[in-house]
Formats: structure tokens, sequence, C-alpha cells
């Protein structure tokens, strides 16, 4: 809920250029923390995923430009929070990215592959989504998920976010709102035609199994 308030008061007052970081260590987002969520009934999770998809619509839209600084490895929500804004810079190095959640039996919903197409094409998008293979930085590069791979992915992003406020005018702001609307809109479409079949691969049988041994050994991990 927290997510969803800071959002919709970013869509009331945008700053210049929105970064968003993910801090130090080695880890941009690991996605929700199933140790959490496994054992909720459905109408926790349409609540729970509700907020976060409502959220990310706003950072796609939001009318001024966005960056992710990905410091680190981003699956599953993780990297579905990256998609949402315009550009990415990734840190170079030994990264983890991608979509883990059919290994664990459960579909990655049409409104992240649609995102996910966006920014980088429809065949990777068919590709990484439906086989969950994780992929690096220098694959994310090659397929246009990241826009800039560099050492240091603040200081970049925050290069990228001057060279942009620089320029005279609102021209980059505009620009950005022709496409991102329209993404925004596809991606709440999207959303209303996938989510229960999303919601009917989490509850299956062996979706279940799977999200509890997971979930269990996570917990003893932490």
């Amino acid at each position: 809920k927290e997510f969803d308030i800071k959002t919709e008061e970013l869509e009331r007052n945008p700053p210049r250029v929105l970064i968003i970081h993910g801090g130090e260590g080695k880890i941009f987002s690991g996605g929700f923390s199933l140790p959490h969520i496994y054992d909720w009934k459905r109408e926790q999770l349409v609540d729970f995923f509700g907020t976060f998809t409502r959220s990310l619509k706003r950072i796609i839209a939001l009318s001024c430009p966005t960056i992710s600084a990905i410091n680190g490895h981003a699956v599953a929500a993780g990297i579905i929070l990256s998609l949402g804004t315009d550009l990415r810079v990734l840190k170079k190095g030994k990264l983890m990215l991608g979509f883990p959640e059919v290994d664990i039996g459960v579909g990655v919903p049409y409104q992240t592959q649609l995102l996910f197409a966006y920014r980088t094409n429809y065949q990777a998008a068919l590709k990484y989504t439906m086989t969950g293979d994780l992929f690096s930085s220098e694959n994310a590069l090659s397929i246009g998920f990241a826009d800039y791979l560099t050492e240091d992915e603040k200081t970049k992003a925050l290069e990228v976010a001057h060279q942009i406020i620089s320029k005279p005018g609102t021209g980059p702001s505009v620009t950005k709102d022709y496409f991102s609307k329209k993404i925004a809109r596809e991606f709440e479409e999207a959303g209303k035609e996938s989510g229960e079949t999303f919601l009917d691969s989490w509850f299956t049988p062996e979706a279940q199994k799977s999200i509890k041994a997971q979930a269990l050994k996570l917990s003893n991990k932490s």
C-alpha cells in the first residue's frame, strides 16, 4: 500500500527525471517475498498484485523521463519494476535477470510479456518469459533491455538524467508521453485480459506445491 501511495504522489507531482535505484549490494530486487505471500488466499493476492500493477502503470505513464539504475540481480517482480521505466542502466558483472515464475509452475502475466516486448522485442519476450531462462547483463544489452552497461550504474543514471534536464523546454517529457501513455493503456488492458488466468496458474496443485517448497527454502536461508 505504501508503494501505491508514493507512486500516486509522484503522479501528482512528477520530478523532472525519476531514477529508481536498488541501493547498495548485489540485488536490485528479487521480487515479492514468497515466505510472506505463499499461503495467501486468492482475494488477498488480487488486492496485493493489483496494488503493484496499478503503481507500475503510474510509473509507466509518469509525465517525466524515468530511469532504472540496476545495481544487481533483478528477477520476477524486480525485473518487472525496472520495465516500468523508460531507460535502464545496468551495472556490468554477473547479474541474473529474468522471470523464474515458470520454474515454480506459475505463468508470467500477459501484461508483463507485453511490457517486456515493448522494452526489447516480441521474440525475446516470448523466449525468456516462457522458458524462465535467466539472462546476463551482456544479453540484456543485445536484446535492448539495457540502454547502458557501465561500471557505476548510479553515476551513469545521474549523467543521463542531467543530459535530459539540460535540454531546453519540455521536449523530452512531451516526447516520452506519446509512447508511454499508449504502453500504459495496453498494459492495463492486458491485465484485465490475463489476470484471472495468471491466478489460476498460481493455484494449480503443482504450482502450490512448488511455491510452498520455495517459500520454505527461502525462509531457511534467511
